[in-house]
């Protein structure tokens, strides 16, 4: 064990000292720890002005050492409206047609005399579109599988055009055309795909994917095969791949072709694979051994035959090693891999991207170069580094962190994502119960003592490193804050927050995991025990069901596990408190839920849905949560009026038992390097800025919690392009603004909400206002509970008996943790 232990923390010093980012120190000591040759980072090029329509919506569709390549479609006109039509929005009777553009790398945009292919070949009166399916460049212009689509109807006469019996008689006939172009984008040939054969016999080609073999053959793929075309078009023959469905298709520099898909191994596991193209032998070479997602694979360049992205890092596959090599972290190179609209490597290694930023109306959009390239470490700015350790990043959160890392002169924080230690084929048994095997271990590290600066406390024991001393007390970095106060934060969500008066992590928002019962059953005062729980129950009818009839016992066991974890743990004094008849009374209420239910043999159907049942009388109560003002219209549906339901809670042993799920929760390590610096990062969560533009569910910020509430007790209106409110020409009302959405389970309607009562938004702050723990999550301990309380599911040991085993074999884990 000491050696796997020592093994791990190396592993990790490792990580951060190679963290291929913008760099600075990475220690106290940094003498200590050796500094990379090289690293990576990203310069961006923002290009001037706007680029608005159809311009900002440039899709590509390949990328090479010129610029960017791809469609756009295009207004070319407006159809006449249909007998009886009448325009709803702007643009309606608008046509559009592809174009194709280049984008060099200066932002220019350059257009081609490219035409969509016209046919004549079809019924009268039938509507024609056309898309680009693929577009790859050639040695002498462009070759693309432009797909034309044909819709039409049959409808005997006399049956009103465009109305639904109209449309009863739909027909459509999708083509596929091969069309060569020079190198301004003019047609030089073009041939219809021969896909009626394969058709008939049900095999479905997809043309997105395309490569352009040495003879001229056109290879695409399907869900499971390889199709090769002529160049006239005609079907030549088929390669079986062997995968269950095919990803991706990739033609290397040199002209070789590898296939991406997946399929499953003797074990029964689902695996990517890649393999080459044999097209003259008609197969498949031996499977690279390649573990990531291989669907964003691009052509290799230099020693890498290719390069993908799996999770947040950016990998090459080395030739001679016959092995993919690690070589950055999107993120840490201040770069959202999923925000890119278009990437490439160029031959000289230098990765070059296309970003977009858009608008709120997502009309217009900002676009910019990203070049990322491996430079020496000592060119760089030197700042202070601080690494931040997270198993599954909220994205909200990643996209903060690399808006500071690009704003920051003196501060840099680099991710060290546990999330792609995870392997979901071997964390979780059969019945989905387990722990990411980034986040077992990320705990074991910290717990051993290997502490980052920040850490993302999403699934880790925070009571347990707090008591520890890992966690700095926030409070008086908050007090110190400028323009942050205490006041500014909802008090109990601070308290929330604190373990022993300290506050150990910030949060940027948060809901409330409840549960809501009628009123006339559960009582108007929220909060009880398991015995007032089975004295209600006992009034229902005979059958009933406390929650869903999916919901099972471990999830039941967790839920309650971490609501009350600080009743049975105290991690300050080691006292454990697990054979009271508290923890007797949770088993024997979780007892009374399935062990496991089977959606593949259950025909679920509308009686089985948590409304339908709590109307019926067979279930008492409704797991749910609250996370604003629309979800009250939801239960006043379910349970027959406003004043009809409880947030009644979980049973718990004292206190009401509601929980405050956060939306990230961050904490400063006593070892943090520079506390200020890291307050700096993490008190963004907590202004009002960060929560308006990046936050969701109920904000922490008070202030920001005020406004919203206001918005939601003020009515407001529907106005035109110039400011001015609309009218209803019906009514001759001022159209108003809908605030939300509920539903009416009796009719399944969505009704818009255009104003929220005082008595509504009071009902919910007074529900927020008396929540004030969150989950206590510790996964040894909850395996502890969970393995020893089997024996008590199946009859074969007592509650308290199993209570016993709990007590003593917690009390040892705690004693030596501690």
């Amino acid at each position: 064990m000491k050696k796997m232990t020592k093994l791990l923390a190396l592993l990790l010093a490792l990580t951060m000292a190679l963290s291929l980012a913008a760099c600075g120190k990475k220690e106290n000591k940094p003498e200590a720890t050796p500094t990379p040759e090289t690293v990576y980072a990203s310069e961006f090029t923002t290009f001037p002005g706007t680029y608005s329509g159809g311009e900002a919506r440039l899709n590509v569709r390949f990328t090479d050492e010129t610029g960017f390549y791809g469609m756009v479609n295009e207004v070319v006109g407006q159809r006449e409206p249909y007998e009886g039509e009448v325009a709803e929005w702007e643009g309606q009777f608008d046509i559009y047609e592809p174009r194709l553009y280049r984008m060099d790398f200066t932002g220019e945009m350059s257009k081609l005399n490219y035409e969509p292919l016209k046919v004549d070949d079809v019924n009268e009166g039938a509507q024609v579109s056309n898309w680009i399916e693929s577009l790859v460049k050639t040695d002498d212009g462009f070759l693309v599988i432009e797909e034309v689509f044909v819709n039409w109807s049959d409808a005997p006469e006399g049956v009103q055009p465009y109305s639904d019996e109209w449309y009863n008689y739909s027909q459509s006939e999708d083509r596929y055309y091969i069309r060569r172009l020079d190198a301004d984008g003019v047609e030089r040939s073009s041939a219809q795909l021969d896909l009626e054969a394969l058709r008939q016999n049900e095999e479905n080609v997809n043309p997105y994917r395309i490569a352009v073999l040495e003879d001229g053959t056109l290879l695409t793929s399907g869900e499971t095969a390889l199709y090769a075309f002529g160049a006239d078009g005609k079907y030549l023959y088929k390669i079986d791949t062997g995968f269950e469905w095919i990803m991706n298709l990739i033609q290397m520099a040199d002209g070789a072709v590898y296939v991406v898909g997946f399929g499953t191994d003797a074990s029964g596991s689902y695996n990517p694979a890649i393999c080459q193209v044999d097209a003259k032998n008609r197969s498949l070479g031996e499977a690279l051994e390649v573990e990531g997602d291989l669907y964003s694979a691009i052509p290799g360049s230099g020693k890498y035959l290719f390069y993908y992205t799996y999770g947040n890092n950016f990998f090459g596959y080395d030739k001679e090693k016959q092995e993919p090599v690690k070589l950055f972290n999107w993120i840490n190179v201040d770069v959202l891999s999923d925000e890119l609209d278009s990437y490439t490597v160029l031959a000289d290694g230098r990765v070059v991207g296309l970003m977009s930023e858009w608008d709120k109306n997502y009309e217009n959009a900002t676009r910019s170069l990203v070049t990322i390239r491996e430079v020496p470490y000592s060119s760089l700015p030197q700042k202070t580094v601080l690494t931040l350790a997270s198993e599954g990043m909220d994205w909200n959160f990643r996209q903060e962190l690399v808006r500071f890392n690009r704003a920051s002169d003196t501060t840099r924080v680099e991710l060290v994502d546990y999330s792609e230690y995870d392997d979901y084929e071997t964390d979780y048994d059969e019945n989905g119960y387990g722990e990411p095997g980034g986040m077992t271990k990320l705990r074991t590290e910290i717990l051993s003592g290997k502490v980052p600066d920040i850490l993302d406390l999403n699934g880790m024991p925070t009571r347990q490193l707090a008591a520890k001393g890992l966690l700095m007390d926030l409070y008086p970095l908050l007090d110190a804050d400028p323009e942050l106060s205490r006041e500014d934060i909802f008090p109990n969500v601070l308290k929330a927050l604190e373990t022993d008066g300290k506050l150990t992590s910030v949060s940027s928002g948060f809901y409330i995991q409840t549960c809501i019962g009628a009123k006339s059953v559960v009582g108007d005062k929220p909060g009880w025990t398991y015995r007032d729980l089975n004295a209600a129950l006992a009034t229902m009818p005979e059958g009933c069901t406390v929650f869903g009839i999916s919901t099972t016992r471990d999830t039941v066991l967790d839920t309650m596990l971490s609501l009350d974890m600080g009743q049975f743990v105290d991690w300050n004094t080691g006292k454990v408190n697990f054979d009271s008849q508290d923890f007797v009374d949770l088993l024997t209420f979780v007892k009374e839920f399935p062990a496991e239910f089977d959606w593949s043999k259950h025909e679920w159907v509308d009686e089985d849905e948590d409304y339908n049942r709590i109307k019926a009388g067979q279930q008492l109560l409704l797991n749910s949560g609250l996370s604003g003002l629309d979800e009250l219209g939801t239960y006043d549906s379910i349970f027959g009026g406003q004043d009809s339901y409880t947030f009644i809670g979980y049973p718990t042993t004292e206190g009401v038992g509601n929980l405050l799920q956060v939306n990230s929760g961050f904490a400063i390590s006593r070892d943090c390097k520079d506390p200020e610096a890291a307050w700096q990062f993490l008190r963004i969560l907590l202004t009002e800025e960060y929560e308006e533009e990046r936050g969701y569910n109920f904000p922490a910020n008070k202030n920001l919690f005020e406004k919203k509430k206001q918005d939601a007790l003020t009515p407001t209106y529907q106005k035109d392009e110039e400011g001015h409110i609309l009218i209803d020409p019906e009514t001759g009302e001022k159209m108003m603004e809908a605030k939300g959405w509920t539903v009416d389970f009796e009719t399944m309607e969505e009704i818009p909400v255009y104003v929220y009562t005082q008595e509504q938004v009071d009902r919910v702050e007074e529900v927020i206002r008396a929540t004030d723990r969150v989950p206590d999550s510790n996964r040894p301990i909850f395996d502890i509970v969970r393995e020893q309380a089997q024996a008590f599911f199946a009859g074969q040991r007592s509650a308290e008996e199993v209570a016993k085993l709990v007590q003593s074999k917690v009390n040892i884990y705690v004693n030596e943790q501690r």
